[in-house]
């Protein structure tokens, strides 16, 4: 129930205080000041509310399908549990493959969260036919 109430406050413009993020998100854009990492890669300390990346950040550690357009009219879709996230991408594990999939966060149209067990929606289960339509 608890993770409902999150999603439905990130949905409603409201994020959980465990976010790390002040309560509702605010209409001003600010600009972020970077953290310069040993590695070289800049880290914002946390990211701008009600951005694709901040809701991404919120709802890590959960598994999801993400659809992304490639082109003009294809669809591609990627699932794993949300490993972490930057300014442009996400990183899915994939449990299945035990592999990691680096993704491009401009190109994501729709994420799915399902509602119980993950492995209802994993291509080797035998209840699933791989197939949208069929998760109702």
């Amino acid at each position: 129930m608890e993770r409902e109430d999150n999603l439905n406050n990130i949905l409603n413009g409201q994020m959980s205080s465990s976010s790390g993020l002040d309560g509702k998100m605010n209409s001003t854009n600010t600009n972020q000041t970077t953290i310069m990492e040993g590695d070289g890669s800049n880290i914002p300390p946390e990211f701008t509310a009600g951005t694709t990346p901040s809701i991404l950040n919120t709802i890590k550690g959960e598994f999801c399908i993400c659809e992304f357009l490639i082109g003009s009219d294809t669809l591609v879709s990627k699932q794993g549990i949300i490993y972490s996230v930057g300014l442009s991408y996400f990183t899915l594990y994939n449990v299945e493959n035990n592999e990691y999939i680096i993704c491009d966060i401009y190109s994501v149209k729709f994420i799915t969260l399902p509602r119980g067990n993950m492995r209802d929606y994993m291509p080797s289960s035998p209840n699933n036919n791989n197939s949208r339509r069929n998760r109702r």
